[in-house]
């Protein structure tokens, strides 16, 4: 039982001290809720000593909107023990309470006697996504929009782009094309400002799944792949990488300049680890970039649009010139009105792009414009 010096208190207020709805538990509750007579409390075992037959609970103050909070993973354990008004309360065996204590700050808990920051209240409510840009001044109410945008698209853009580097695989498995689209437009589970975080949760509901036959081979596919990535950012293999995996890495790392340092990510598309990202990487990521595309020139072609995707955000570019083949043609969400408009319209129009490489006739759109607009 750790030792500590905090001041005592009476304990009448905590009531019997008996679970009212078991949230977590191993062969005794671990975290619960119980009435008092100040209401509803929270309790998490932080220690348990069988010489004494005394276990040690954190105990804060609860309502239903910090217990939904924890059950839908908004908040973690930690930030919902978080609070100005924090007792430890110790309990006999038998179930007596012997003493309590009031807390000033959780931080003067030893780390070893309560949750991690980042430890949801179930294992299956871990992010599936976590993205921390950390840097000097980036506390709440400070940190600017514009870190806050980057937190958020350089996410987008590295799942799209890592989705797409398997979605041929996926869509050749009888996958629709609109789950595919699930995959990479997440939902946002939270915001932390631990510098600035955001961590989102999986895009396809487990249940969902199981229902429809689907699995999650897409996101499995993807967590292979950007851990290669990682493992060659980090120096640990001796190997290429090609344009697209290349540039889920360049939304991921930190900027060469301003606010922002590192940035670090977690989560199951990661795994176990947690991988910082620093400007180090960033330069390495550059480099590889370049290389690749100046073996990878960029294309400029016409043709019209005669077939668009809205969901797969693709279209097929076709009547090109001297006869060429079609073009199945990938483009970022702010380049849609332009290419709905185009194929409405039937307007020819100009695309330049890279072709994407092991995707016979694929096209990454980079730019695109109209030729033949009329009134």
């Amino acid at each position: 039982m750790w030792q500590h010096s905090f001041p005592q208190c009476a304990f009448q207020r905590f009531g019997e001290f008996r679970p009212l709805e078991i949230l977590y538990e191993f062969e005794v509750p671990m975290i619960f809720t119980f009435s008092g007579e100040d209401g509803e409390f929270l309790a998490y075992l932080s220690a348990e000593d069988d010489e004494t037959q005394l276990m040690r609970y954190l105990a804060v103050p609860a309502n239903q909107k910090l217990i939904d909070e924890l059950k839908t993973g908004v908040k973690t354990v930690f930030e919902a023990l978080n609070q100005p008004w924090l007792w430890i309360v110790d309990i006999a065996y038998s179930g007596e309470i012997k003493t309590a204590w009031r807390v000033s700050d959780i931080e003067h808990i030893p780390d070893v006697s309560k949750p991690t920051k980042d430890a949801m209240l179930w294992p299956e409510l871990m992010p599936f996504f976590s993205y921390r840009l950390i840097g000097e001044g980036l506390e709440k109410g400070r940190v600017p929009a514009s870190v806050v945008s980057r937190a958020i698209s350089g996410t987008t853009a590295a799942i799209k782009r890592l989705m797409l580097a398997v979605s041929a695989t996926a869509v050749a498995q009888g996958r629709p094309e609109k789950w595919l689209k699930q995959l990479c437009d997440l939902p946002t589970q939270s915001f932390a400002y631990n510098s600035f975080e955001v961590s989102f949760r999986s895009g396809v509901d487990p249940v969902q799944s199981d229902m429809t036959g689907l699995d999650l081979d897409p996101y499995c596919e993807g967590h292979k792949k950007l851990t290669l990535a990682l493992e060659w950012l980090m120096g640990e293999l001796d190997t290429e990488l090609d344009l697209t995996m290349l540039e889920v890495l360049s939304s991921l790392v930190p900027p060469s300049h301003g606010i922002i340092k590192e940035a670090e990510i977690k989560g199951q598309l990661v795994g176990s680890t947690v991988v910082r990202l620093k400007r180090n990487h960033t330069d390495k990521v550059r480099k590889a970039i370049s290389s690749v595309k100046r073996e990878s020139p960029l294309l400029a072609t016409e043709g019209s649009i005669g077939e668009l995707d809205k969901d797969k955000f693709s279209f097929t570019l076709r009547q090109r010139p001297n006869n060429q083949p079609e073009l199945n043609c990938f483009f970022e969400e702010n380049a849609y009105d332009d290419v709905s408009y185009a194929f409405f319209s039937e307007s020819s129009v100009r695309v330049v792009g890279r072709l994407l490489p092991n995707r016979l006739n694929t096209l990454e759109v980079v730019a695109i414009e109209f030729m033949d607009v009329s009134d």
